[in-house]
């Protein structure tokens, strides 16, 4: 079978765009990745009209492939959908060829039905580095972190209050915090092996993630469950999907800005998350989510 991956810039940023990608690959699928945030050439439209099923990521991605007339599942996530109340993806599920809308979690699905989405709401969760992430020491690190883009609804400014010692990596941008919090430690983007690191030195990852002043907000962090697969402590918010995570501890972001004083803080116990590693392989693998992928693709294409 010959599919379609619709993606925003290649490679992006999002590190499991790749790992679907490859997992579908091994299992001996003809991948064509059709990048929709620039023009699509003569040929690159011959090479799509050629797939089978087209896989797009972003709600956006609906309005280039909807008049294609090949048979698509849209895949959306977090800022294409909360912005605008879920009117662009309205939109797409309404072409003819939109076979399933995904659902990244259980709160995703509630709100497409909060918005009248009429295509099936089919699970299809995002994988993470199962096989890449994981401890080499056998004892827990003494550092705190928090990571990502540097973007307002990550809350980084309520970690940094809280945790003036902490380590930050992301982008290159994040070194203004030090302008006003000179003790913290930025990191730019981390190769895997040198996120491996960092968080191979830490205990505990502190995700204070707030809708932004647009409304856009996480759907589900994805550094969470890289910080599971460390087995870190993780101290979070219950902001959309991120309300689903197991073993972490949920907070406010004003607690969390208390640090050590923060009361949900003085409850986390300094030892491997395991059980948190365990959730994370069992319900995020690579096999796992693309398992849920095909099945999707074979339910709506019988």
């Amino acid at each position: 079978m010959n599919i379609g991956y619709v993606v925003q810039g290649v490679p992006k940023s999002q590190t499991w765009i790749p790992l679907e990608i490859q997992e579908l690959e091994k299992r001996g699928y003809k991948i064509t990745i059709i990048d929709w945030s620039k023009p699509i050439t003569n040929e690159e439209y011959k090479q799509a009209k050629q797939c089978e099923f087209l896989l797009a990521h972003w709600s956006y991605s609906g309005k280039v492939i909807g008049r294609w007339g090949i048979p698509f599942g849209i895949l959306c996530h977090a800022y294409d959908i909360w912005r605008d109340n879920g009117a662009t993806l309205k939109e797409v599920s309404q072409y003819s060829n939109c076979k399933f809308v995904g659902c990244d979690t259980g709160y995703h699905r509630m709100k497409y039905k909060e918005w009248g989405i009429d295509k099936p709401l089919l699970d299809t969760p995002t994988c993470c580095d199962v096989e890449g992430l994981y401890k080499k020491k056998g004892f827990l690190g003494d550092l705190v972190v928090t990571g990502g883009r540097d973007k307002e609804k990550k809350g980084f400014k309520y970690a940094i209050e809280g945790f003036p010692f902490i380590h930050l990596f992301g982008n290159q941008s994040l070194e203004r915090y030090k302008e006003t919090s000179p003790t913290i430690t930025c990191h730019s983007w981390l190769q895997k092996e040198q996120l491996r690191e960092l968080l191979d030195d830490c205990w505990l990852f502190v995700s204070p993630n707030v809708p932004d002043s647009q409304g856009d907000m996480d759907g589900q962090c994805t550094t969470i469950k890289e910080a599971l697969l460390m087995e870190l402590q993780v101290l979070t918010t219950n902001i959309a999907g991120n309300s689903e995570y197991k073993h972490v501890h949920f907070s406010t972001p004003e607690d969390i800005a208390k640090g050590g004083n923060g009361e949900v803080y003085k409850q986390i116990i300094k030892e491997r998350n395991t059980k948190g590693r365990q959730y994370v392989i069992d319900t995020f693998s690579p096999k796992v989510c693309i398992d849920k992928y095909l099945s999707n693709i074979e339910r709506v294409m019988i």
